[in-house]
């Protein structure tokens, strides 16, 4: 959920893990309500600045956050060497346009409706530096355009049963 240019909560549910992110411009916080933990910084900006410095800072990359740059096609198009239309498929009950591109060290897939307004409903980035071709792979649903969201949506609040821990920042050793 995004409410430019400072606010996005991101619920990630995954074989491992069950976290959520919520930034509000001024804190960011990770959630894992399986374990009952979170950890909380200040960090204010918009949501491009939240994103570089908790990559950099804690190695924290958020799924399909590539989407969420204000200016996302200049980026997902820069150093592309290869793109391809794959043809059509469904998303749910969605028909959408499947595409490919590739540039040095990472392909992505991304399916866009074929009708206005042309979302993306799934999302592929594949990493194939390595033999291994690891992808993460983002279903985006529930589309809303006018949500009329609220402040609190954004803001984490400790459960009774929380416990906080500390982010563990990397070093240059880890980079």
């Amino acid at each position: 959920t995004v409410d430019r240019p400072s606010h996005v909560r991101i619920e990630h549910h995954g074989m491992q893990a069950h976290q959520i992110l919520y930034f509000d411009g001024k804190d960011f916080t990770l959630e894992n309500p399986v374990e009952k933990v979170y950890a909380t910084e200040k960090l204010f900006g918009d949501l491009e600045q939240m994103f570089h410095v908790v990559r950099d800072t804690f190695g924290i990359v958020a799924p399909a956050a590539d989407l969420l740059y204000p200016n996302s096609y200049t980026l997902l198009t820069m150093n592309v060497n290869g793109a391809k239309i794959l043809g059509k498929e469904m998303i749910g009950d969605i028909v959408c346009d499947h595409l490919l591109f590739t540039r040095p060290s990472v392909s992505f897939q991304i399916w866009i409706s074929e009708e206005a307004p042309y979302l993306p409903y799934k999302y592929v980035v594949t990493d194939t530096s390595t033999s291994h071709l690891l992808s993460f792979s983002t279903l985006l649903t529930s589309w809303d355009l006018s949500p009329g969201l609220s402040a609190p949506l954004f803001k984490y609040v400790p459960g009774p049963q929380a416990s906080k821990i500390v982010f563990m920042k990397i070093t240059e050793s880890m980079k």
